[in-house]
């Protein structure tokens, strides 16, 4: 949502509890929190259900925030540390007491390598929202949602040409904005490069 593309307008906006606004932050962040949970527990459902109990969490104190990388830094870290907390009750039920260390060491030296591809993919969903409106919708429209161009042009009472350009325009960009990052971990770039290859 444009409305909420400076920081401090955002953070105002939730700290006086408007819904709109942390509907916006959960569709800012729950894609790449779902993701670094995923990276640390494996189970995709497990994941999901982190990353909703995070936000779940940080609904009910989310006044409390400073900044908006404050509340940043409060969800990955919430995801972490609950992803953790899987894995030890986990491996508490199904491993004997000596393999319990060895496997959460080898989450946790997983660990910075998922929260960093997690940050990359954030800077992208977070890319696609400050691109013009009528391009981030038909972005979103495509690779988020799965419509194809004739319904996409029927529902914004564009052409169908007009469409397409617009998907030409955001993905030229997001190619840009990639390539500026410098290094991208190479699961994060195979990410947007099967957004791309996806939307032909």
């Amino acid at each position: 949502m444009q409305k909420y593309h400076d920081d401090s307008i955002l953070l105002d906006a939730l700290n006086k509890g408007e819904e709109q606004a942390v509907r916006h932050l959960f569709h800012l962040y729950y894609p790449s929190l779902r993701y670094f949970a995923t990276g640390i527990v494996v189970h995709t459902q497990e994941a999901e259900d982190i990353a909703i109990r995070v936000f779940q969490k940080f609904i009910e104190k989310k006044s409390g925030f400073s900044s908006i990388p404050a509340i940043r830094s409060f969800l990955y870290t919430s995801v972490k540390n609950a992803a953790i907390d899987f894995l030890r009750k986990e491996h508490t039920r199904l491993k004997k007491a000596e393999e319990i260390g060895y496997l959460v060491t080898v989450s946790e030296e997983i660990e910075d390598e998922k929260m960093l591809e997690a940050k990359v993919l954030q800077l992208i969903y977070e890319e696609v929202e400050r691109l013009p409106t009528q391009c981030s919708i038909i972005f979103k429209a495509y690779f988020f949602e799965g419509k194809d161009t004739a319904s996409i042009a029927l529902a914004m009472g564009l052409s169908p040409q007009t469409v397409l350009n617009q998907k030409s325009k955001a993905i030229a960009h997001l190619r840009s904005f990639i390539r500026k990052q410098g290094v991208i971990p190479a699961v994060a770039y195979g990410f947007i490069v099967s957004l791309v290859a996806r939307g032909g």
